[in-house]
């Protein structure tokens, strides 16, 4: 339930009772009970028909291009004066120097300590990142960068960056061992799906 949520002023905002929540968690039980009844003598899939589900559904298992990358952000605020910003940007090639001097290797630190943004408390990480995802200014900036290489400053709407890029993934299939633990998985849940239909129809 929601923060300061009582279960009582749930039940009357959704216009339910107990007697209504405690009969649909009994039928859902009963499904659940039943499910497992009439599922339980299923197998696992064979690698072969995991192979046809991963060729038939080709287009489930494209990624796009990708990069992981962390960043240093010193913010600049739109209404501040040019002699602010060239001090900020300043600031930001000094970082950017000190980091280039140590190949990186205290990036985390650093940016815990100075960056404006929230990704701070993780080192700066910000993830995985798709085109699209950010800024654009940004995101030509990270997906031209060579892996582990620390960019020059670049100057997004937020403020100054310093980016370094962590990995990168050009678009493309993402292998069958990647993924093969997923299909096998609905490959199953279909099963017990197609296997319950008939109950609901008797």
């Amino acid at each position: 339930l929601p923060p300061g949520t009582t279960f009582e002023g749930y039940l009357k905002d959704m216009g339910l009772t107990k007697d209504n929540v405690r009969h649909s968690v009994r039928k859902n039980l009963r499904i659940r009970k039943l499910l497992e009844q009439k599922t339980s003598d299923l197998v696992a899939p064979s690698q072969k028909e995991i192979d046809t589900y991963y060729a038939e559904n080709s287009e489930k298992f494209q990624m796009p291009e990708n990069i992981e990358d962390r960043h240093i952000l010193i913010a600049v605020k739109p209404d501040e004066e040019n002699g602010v910003k060239s001090e900020k940007l300043k600031k930001a090639q000094e970082i950017r120097k000190q980091l280039v001097d140590k190949k990186g290797e205290n990036f985390a630190a650093v940016a815990a300590k100075v960056s404006d943004c929230p990704s701070k408390t993780k080192g700066g990480q910000l993830g995985v990142l798709y085109r699209g995802q950010t800024v654009k200014s940004f995101e030509n900036a990270a997906f031209s960068q060579k892996v582990g290489e620390i960019g020059p400053v670049v100057e997004t709407s937020f403020g100054y960056h310093i980016i370094e890029v962590l990995g990168h993934k050009e678009a493309g299939k993402i292998p069958i061992s990647d993924v093969n633990k997923y299909i096998s998985n609905t490959l199953i849940s279909n099963t017990k799906i197609m296997s319950f239909i008939p109950f609901f129809m008797c």
